[in-house]
């Protein structure tokens, strides 16, 4: 590593130039750095500070000769040529806030479709009064905006207040300082001191960091992998931290192993093939690894949505698994639905110790050089006797006993309120999208006096994707037909009973149904009374003999 140059000089840089570099190329976000993560809010958020006069922090770039390439940030796309540019250490996300908010190209993205509501005088995500409300880009570039008054003279009135606060916007400059240097170890050096030092990344996006493959622009990261598995899958998009645990498990079982030497000659921890295997075939083969793991979950394992997924650590092991044995036969993928399932209701106690000796304890199980060994080592854990199926309670959605209940609730078939078709896979991914829970397709059927839901598991409903409110539900379920009423757990006279005052009775009885459905879906998955011995063919060929009594 040859060092600076000089030392990183502090300039401040006006937020009009910023935009016009990201534009124009010059900005690049390097694939390394994390993904965007703001949402809507943390975007209004940032317009509000610079409105009010808030610091907003400072920049760190790095200036280098860039490489042409295609750059996409938000919903602006950018054909930047080779030339002098600035690699952003820190400060993505105000950049691409910045960049994707002001720009009329970048409001492809809705998580950057944000504006300046003139009659409550803020910036905003939804409008109060949609013939006030004036798109951030609009607001920015001052053309637009007298064009937009010129459309709408009855609001000349707020001209003045529209004008101030564009004018804060362009008048920004923002305190950045720039590294120069032509060596890369210099920049790997900084952002991992930068981001490892002060705790401001997770453990992924500082292994991305530092395992990089291929030149500027190459799909290789966490991030890149997780945007293709949600193409592919439409899983809901896995965080960086959990795609590197699924790369590093397709690797080595231990994946809380030292990651910065990982593909390094003579690093411990990893299994004989990936000693062989460099950073872009790793990333690529953990993409395709997740895929299949999610289509058997999604497809075998009646896992819809990662945010009914009970365990994560389930996923990893599950990619490993059918990584290195990605046809398992239809007898070892039977079995292989009840671990997942076993494994699932049995928790954390599966094996002695923490999450993460059990999650290490299930990835040495599986055996890279033979499926047959690995699904009996996999069995041999879960054979146990059927437990008692705990119900949750209160039922919170980012636990893992309801997660299970919302899987059998989606496996009984809920129906939509409006039509009484069979509510689909696609319809439930579509109302989840990126959520972090299920939260926004689980609904009260009653609330509490002072206005909170009853955290009843009884209570709880899965309605894709109607009813946005919870005074809508036992609305929309007054003239659904017996059908409807019976997808969600539901008599025909419950509705009466709740009008009398019987709350308490109902949500008991449908907690009761809602058991039930639980413990013939978990049965169903589990296969606790079956024997779980591996496919025949295999193990004759592996042993040359076979008990026929067995």
């Amino acid at each position: 590593m040859t060092g600076l140059r000089t030392r990183p000089s502090a300039e401040t840089f006006p937020l009009d130039d910023i935009v016009t570099w990201v534009r124009e190329g010059r900005i690049r976000v390097p694939e390394f750095q994390r993904g965007l993560r703001w949402t809507r809010r943390d975007v209004v958020a940032l317009l509000d500070s610079i409105y009010q006069g808030f610091p907003i922090g400072n920049l760190l770039l790095w200036e280098k000769q860039a490489p042409a390439e295609t750059l996409t940030l938000g919903g602006l796309r950018v054909e930047a040529p080779a030339g002098p540019a600035f690699y952003v250490v820190d400060g993505q996300q105000r950049i691409a806030a910045l960049a994707a908010s002001l720009t009329q190209e970048g409001w492809g993205d809705p998580r950057f479709a944000v504006g300046f509501d003139l009659e409550e005088t803020e910036f905003t995500t939804r409008p109060r009064i949609e013939a006030s409300w004036i798109p951030a880009h609009v607001l920015y570039d001052g053309s637009a905006l007298l064009a937009w008054f010129f459309d709408r003279p009855e609001l000349m009135g707020h001209f003045a207040t529209a004008s101030g606060a564009a004018k804060t916007l362009r008048d920004l400059r923002i305190p950045t300082y720039v590294v120069r240097s032509d060596d890369e170890e210099v920049l790997r050096t900084i952002f991992d001191r930068t981001n490892n030092a002060g705790k401001k990344l997770s453990r992924g996006e500082v292994f991305a960091a530092l395992h990089r493959s291929g030149g500027a622009g190459t799909r290789t990261s966490p991030r890149a992998v997780a945007e293709d598995v949600e193409a592919r899958t439409r899983f809901g998009t896995l965080d960086d931290g959990l795609v590197m645990r699924i790369l590093l498990a397709r690797r080595g079982p231990d994946v809380n192993r030292e990651i910065r030497n990982e593909f390094e000659p003579g690093a411990k921890g990893r299994d004989a093939f990936a000693t062989r295997e460099d950073a872009s075939s790793a990333f690529r083969s953990a993409a395709d690894a997740a895929v299949r793991a999610i289509t058997f979950l999604q497809e075998e394992a009646g896992v819809p949505h990662q945010t009914f997924l009970a365990n994560q650590y389930l996923l990893v092991s599950l990619a490993r698994f059918l990584a290195h044995h990605p046809t398992p036969t239809p007898r070892h993928r039977r079995l292989l639905r009840r671990f997942v399932w076993r494994a699932a209701v049995i928790g954390p106690s599966l094996l002695p110790g923490n999450v993460t000796g059990v999650s290490a304890g299930i990835n040495r199980a599986i055996d890279p050089d033979s499926e047959l060994a690995s699904i009996q080592a996999l069995m041999k854990m879960v054979d146990r006797p059927k437990p008692d199926y705990s119900s949750p309670d209160p039922f919170r959605t980012n636990t893992a006993a309801s997660k299970r209940l919302l899987c059998a609730m989606w496996h009984h078939g809920p129906r939509a309120f409006s039509d009484g078709a069979s509510v689909n896979a696609d319809d439930l991914r579509g109302a989840l999208g990126d959520e972090p829970t299920a939260a926004g397709v689980v609904r009260p059927l009653i609330a509490a006096n002072d206005g909170r839901s009853v955290p009843n598991a009884g209570n709880r409903l899965l309605v894709v994707p109607e009813a946005d409110r919870e005074s809508e539900v036992r609305v929309a379920l007054q003239d659904v037909g017996r059908n409807v009423l019976s997808s969600h757990l539901l008599e025909p006279g419950d509705l009466e009973r709740l009008d009398r005052g019987d709350a308490a009775a109902v949500l008991d009885e449908r907690a009761s149904r809602l058991a039930s459905v639980q413990e013939t879906f978990l049965d169903e998955m589990c296969e606790w009374e079956q024997g779980d011995s591996p496919d025949l063919e295999m193990l004759v060929a592996a042993t040359g003999d076979v008990d026929a009594s067995n």
